[in-house]
């Protein structure tokens, strides 16, 4: 595949993936506030509430993103959230397996001690590394 056909259909996947996360109503873009890719790591800012509704837009993305590119890790950054239920943690727990399947880690950063506390009792902290700031660069890869 030539170089250009293979940028058109990057531009076209991006479009495709934000045009769907806009949602009908078209006020939540989830491509700009919440998924930064940068080489083979995503890093997913999670919303302040990890709900069910939150949840399931970003699994929506994180994995059509993740189907679409060479993504080796998975950031979730914790540094806005404070509430989190069950639908996050299984989010998490998701995209850990499919990361831990194509060989890629996962990891949660700026974790505050309310999210650490959930964290810790689903079980979530024996999976993934957990920072309260930003890991080292050499973590991801």
């Amino acid at each position: 595949m030539n170089p250009e056909g293979s940028n058109l259909y990057t531009q076209e996947l991006e479009k495709a993936l934000e045009a769907e996360l806009m949602g009908s109503k078209g006020g939540f873009r989830l491509m700009d506030d919440c998924f930064k890719v940068k080489g083979t790591n995503l890093t997913i800012v999670v919303p302040m509430e990890l709900d069910h509704h939150s949840a399931e837009k970003i699994r929506t993305g994180a994995d059509k993103i993740v189907q679409g590119r060479n993504i080796r890790s998975i950031v979730f950054d914790f540094g806005k959230t404070n509430f989190m239920d069950s639908s996050g943690i299984g989010m998490i727990m998701g995209r850990y397996k499919d990361m831990r399947f194509m060989g890629g880690t996962v990891i949660a950063v700026r974790v505050n001690e309310r999210v650490r506390r959930i964290l810790t009792l689903s079980g979530i902290y024996k999976m993934i590394e957990i920072y309260e700031g930003l890991p080292q660069q050499s973590t991801l890869n």
